[in-house]
């Protein structure tokens, strides 16, 4: 349609040709429009009938699961012998080795053996960047107790109508794991636990733990907090199953890295630790169990830290001197509880943990300006003489009766270190000052470290992976770079390969 216009067009003309134009468009657009609306709603049926479909296919998928499971529950349990692995045992030597056999001048430390002496306390918070993430992500329930987890209050929903059992039988167990799944106050309780945990950047063995702590809330007897951890972590996906001897159940644990000085199971080739719960006593002899895993996909329970867990708390104040001066280390206290509490594992978990950012920080203000404009092969020396002097030796038999691998923080707070502790802080300051790699080396009776310069000098080195690593060893008194203690030259260490992050 053709509108013809003329220069003289009165504004009456010109309002109702508006209106004419306005309606031909719309007219025009409507069965478009209409068309649209009609095809996003079929479209939106279609989805909310294919999103119903896949979470009833998952549901009957998760109850196709725990029925076949429950089968093999059933008939599959037999009798498996108990082993124990100790901690490796090290011959280290009970005073500090030096470099030369004259005894070398060195400034004397003034340090109690008593902690307290050492502290100075004061209240701490979190990051305004970590308060962000937790009032983020807090969800909405029906609170009605709290559990403690390392002084971080976890608010536990309501819990009336527990599933527990009686006895230790197969139907009685089968009888649990079927109200649990059925049981709504459990789904929920198991679903606020671990929001706390990923709120807070727990691991896998933060979250183990911290489903230990939330038991003892729902329950008073031990076998029935055992089965709620079992049921709670398998049904995160984790390769846990039950262990029972006539008396007592049993949680065991598929961990990633060994821990020592604990019972373990050897079912299909894989170790299962025997992980007791507080107060709960080792088995004594065999006891039983069953060889089918959960027939959905498992993974063991990681004790790697790759990010420190937010814990709020009270703060300790270590005393460094270095260069004369005295020097004040920050640590958070629950963090230390959190590290001391952890099982004893292998090297490689303690070398790839990072160290605290405000203990890094309070080490800045050590460091920092004796560091700045040195090249890396002065770095390293003076880190290396840094934790030689600064942080006094005594093994772990003499301070703690036993032997204890120490994270880097538990280092900086402990009143005395030895050899693989000493290693494990180096690490961290080399790679919080410099870009060069380290390695873990270890031993028949002594761990050190090697650090890839990138330029090459004389000095002892091992190579790792084609490269060449020089020794730097945070314990041998007086030794600089490259040079290693005698029976180190004629042994071939273990790597361990150890984290980037601080």
């Amino acid at each position: 349609m053709k509108i013809k216009q003329s220069s003289t067009m009165s504004l009456l003309q010109k309002r109702h040709l508006l209106i004419l134009l306005i309606t031909m468009h719309y007219a025009a657009f409507m069965p478009n429009c209409m068309a649209q609306n009609d095809q996003k709603q079929k479209n939106e049926k279609e989805f909310n009938n294919f999103q119903n479909k896949i979470t009833s296919d998952f549901e009957n998928f998760q109850s196709k699961n725990d029925s076949i499971f429950l089968q093999y529950l059933e008939s599959a349990w037999k009798e498996f012998h108990l082993f124990r692995e100790e901690n490796k045992v090290r011959v280290k030597p009970v005073k500090q080795p030096f470099f030369d056999t004259v005894k070398m001048k060195i400034e004397k430390v003034p340090i109690k053996n008593d902690i307290q002496g050492h502290q100075e306390i004061m209240e701490q918070g979190l990051d305004q960047s970590q308060e962000r993430i937790l009032e983020e992500s807090k969800g909405k329930h029906d609170f009605t107790s709290s559990v403690y987890f390392f002084g971080q209050p976890v608010d536990l929903p309501a819990n009336n109508d527990l599933p527990a059992v009686k006895t230790i039988n197969t139907t009685e167990i089968i009888k649990y794991y079927t109200s649990y799944i059925s049981n709504k106050q459990m789904v929920n309780s198991a679903g606020v636990i671990y929001q706390f945990a990923q709120e807070r950047l727990l691991n896998d063995w933060g979250y183990l733990y911290l489903v230990i702590l939330a038991s003892e809330k729902f329950y008073q007897e031990m076998n029935n907090r055992v089965l709620f951890v079992w049921m709670t972590l398998l049904k995160k996906g984790f390769d846990v199953k039950l262990g029972h001897d006539a008396k007592n159940i049993y949680l065991l644990v598929n961990f990633e890295h060994r821990i020592f000085n604990n019972l373990y199971v050897n079912i299909l080739n894989q170790r299962y630790y025997v992980y007791t719960l507080p107060l709960q006593s080792e088995p004594q002899n065999e006891i039983s169990s069953y060889e089918t895993v959960y027939p959905h996909e498992v993974k063991p329970v990681s004790q790697m830290i790759f990010t420190l867990p937010l814990l709020n708390g009270q703060m300790f104040s270590r005393k460094v001197i270095y260069n004369g001066d005295t020097f004040s280390l920050l640590l958070g206290l629950p963090l230390i509880d959190y590290m001391n509490a952890y099982p004893a594992c292998e090297l490689s978990v303690y070398f790839n943990a990072p160290a605290s950012e405000k203990a890094m920080r309070s080490m800045d203000k050590i460091l920092s300006t004796e560091l700045t404009g040195k090249s890396e092969t002065e770095k390293v020396p003076t880190l290396q003489i840094f934790v030689q002097r600064s942080f006094p030796y005594k093994i772990d038999e003499q301070q703690f009766g036993k032997e204890k691998y120490m994270f880097a923080d538990e280092t900086m707070y402990y009143p005395y270190s030895d050899c693989e502790d000493r290693a494990i802080l180096l690490s961290k300051l080399i790679a919080r000052y410099t870009s060069l790699k380290t390695v873990g080396l270890e031993y028949s009776d002594h761990v050190s470290l090697g650090v890839m310069f990138t330029k090459p000098f004389q000095g002892d080195l091992v190579y790792f992976k084609g490269e060449k690593y020089y020794i730097c060893d945070p314990t041998y008194i007086g030794a600089q770079i490259g040079t290693a203690m005698g029976f180190m030259k004629s042994q071939t260490p273990s790597f361990i390969q150890t984290g980037r992050k601080n």
